[in-house]
C-alpha cells in the first residue's frame, strides 16, 4: 500500500518526477539536471541513512529539527538547509500524490541564518589563483585537470556560473563580435544571456 512506502522509495519517485517536470503542480518543465544531481547527493548521503527505511507518517517535527541541527553542527549550515528543503519538497509531493495525509513535519523546522557573503578577492588573491590554475597545473595534493583549470579562469573573466561555463559550446561564440550568447535553456533564469568577451 502507498502509506507503507519508505522515505527512500518516495524520494526516488519524487526525483523521477523532477526529471519529467511533474514534481510540482502546473509546472511543465523538468527540474535542472544539475539541481537534481545536487539534491540527489544530499538525499543519498544524509537523508537516506537517517530516514530511508522510515515511513513518511513516522517523522515528527522534533526529529527533523534535531537532524538539521546536527547537520549544521557536524557539516555546514548549507548542508542542513539543503536537506531541510529536500525533505519539505518530498512531503509536499507526497501529499499532492495522496501518499500521505500527515502534516508536513518540516513546515516549522528552522536552520540558522548565515551571514551575508560579501567577501571579495583581492588583486593578489586573483593573481595567485590565476597563476595556480593556468595549465600546466602543478598544485601539491590537488588533482585538477587542465579543462577544470580553464573553466575556473573563464568563470573569473566572464563572471558566469560554473555550469554555464562548463556547458559552453563553440556555436555560442561570435568571435567577430566577441560575444558569448548563452541560450535560455542553460541559464538559471531561463533567459538568453549575451556576455561580452575581452
Amino acid at each position: 500500500a502507498l502509506e507503507k512506502e519508505t522515505f527512500q522509495e518516495v524520494g526516488q519517485w519524487y526525483f523521477r518526477e523532477c526529471q519529467a517536470g511533474r514534481h510540482r503542480p502546473n509546472l511543465k518543465r523538468p527540474k535542472r539536471q544539475s539541481t537534481i544531481q545536487l539534491e540527489r547527493y544530499y538525499f543519498d548521503r544524509h537523508i537516506v541513512p537517517e530516514f530511508g527505511d522510515s515511513r513518511l507518517d513516522e517523522l515528527k517535527r522534533a526529529t527533523v529539527q534535531a537532524f538539521v541541527d546536527r547537520l549544521g553542527d557536524d557539516f555546514s549550515l548549507s548542508t542542513a538547509r539543503q536537506c531541510r528543503i529536500i525533505l519539505h519538497a518530498i512531503y509536499v509531493f507526497a501529499q499532492r500524490r495522496e501518499i500521505t495525509d500527515v502534516k508536513n513535519p518540516c513546515e516549522f523546522v528552522t536552520v540558522a541564518a548565515t551571514g551575508p557573503r560579501d567577501r571579495v578577492l583581492s588583486d593578489t588573491e586573483i593573481h595567485a589563483i590565476w597563476t595556480a590554475l593556468k595549465p600546466p597545473i602543478d598544485i601539491d595534493g590537488a588533482a585538477i585537470s587542465a579543462s577544470v583549470g580553464y573553466a575556473c579562469l573563464l568563470a573569473t573573466v566572464t563572471l558566469q556560473r560554473r555550469g554555464e561555463v562548463t556547458g559552453m559550446r563553440l556555436d555560442e561564440i561570435d568571435r567577430d563580435q566577441r560575444l558569448w550568447t548563452i541560450p535560455g535553456k542553460r541559464t538559471k533564469n531561463h533567459r538568453t544571456q549575451v556576455v561580452p568577451l575581452s
